[in-house]
């Protein structure tokens, strides 16, 4: 999902993001956008990690409003029709678009995401 954000590089968002998800799978919980409302009871770590992605995903009104989308997918397709002048002034354009991940990831149809996060989580454990 593309939300507006130009106080933050694309690599701040992916580790915000990345913070959130391995909260949730540490708990137990989908990392999948959208999430799962939280009993008010939850961890402290946990209800500001799903606070802190509500904020990134409001976000995305935001590159709606600017961007008429905030859809990766409807942004390529509108810049292959915009004129070279356009195309040229791209970066000033959508110098504050950023990608938000969903928490997926896809190979062979499958979503792998999930399971990367707990690898991650055992080698770290391992490390330690």
């Amino acid at each position: 999902m593309l939300i507006w954000m130009p106080e933050f590089t694309q690599g701040a968002v992916n580790a915000l993001v990345h913070r959130v998800h391995s909260s949730f799978a540490r708990h137990g919980k989908s990392v999948s956008w959208p999430l799962d409302p939280l009993p008010a009871n939850s961890p402290d770590d946990l209800l500001a990690a799903s606070s802190a992605y509500a904020a990134l995903v409001e976000r995305s009104r935001i590159a709606k409003q600017r961007l008429g989308t905030s859809s990766p997918r409807d942004l390529a397709e509108a810049l292959s029709f915009i004129s070279p002048s356009s195309y040229a002034r791209r970066n000033e354009l959508l110098g504050g678009a950023r990608l938000l991940s969903l928490g997926r990831f896809f190979v062979d149809g499958r979503d792998i995401y999930p399971r990367m996060l707990v690898k991650e989580r055992l080698a770290s454990i391992l490390r330690s």
